[in-house]
């Protein structure tokens, strides 16, 4: 009973794991279909360390930095209305 218990415990951990190594390809821009059926028959482990070693795609590395540059864009625009908003209210309180 207990090994039983025990292995039903393994198989869910091992599944969470694969379900977990997935969805962290999808983020990477991978086959997540591809890696959870690696990590079902390699090991979640190795398979999250290839996954690791292997890295985004070229694609998702474009899009990242895309995205990056446009928040830096947004920010930036965001900060000079607040900067020059604040200097015109400072000159006209100079008057």
């Amino acid at each position: 009973m207990f090994f039983t218990l025990m292995f039903v415990v393994v198989v869910i951990f091992w599944f969470g794991l694969m379900i977990i190594i997935g969805d962290k390809a999808g983020e990477m821009g991978r086959s997540s279909l591809f890696w959870i059926f690696f990590s079902l028959f390699a090991s979640p482990v190795i398979g999250l360390a290839l996954l690791h070693f292997a890295g985004k795609t070229r694609d998702k590395r474009i899009q990242d930095v895309k995205e990056d540059e446009y928040y830096r864009t947004q920010f930036r625009n965001k900060k000079e209305d607040v900067t020059s908003s604040a200097s015109s209210s400072y000159e006209d309180r100079r008057k």
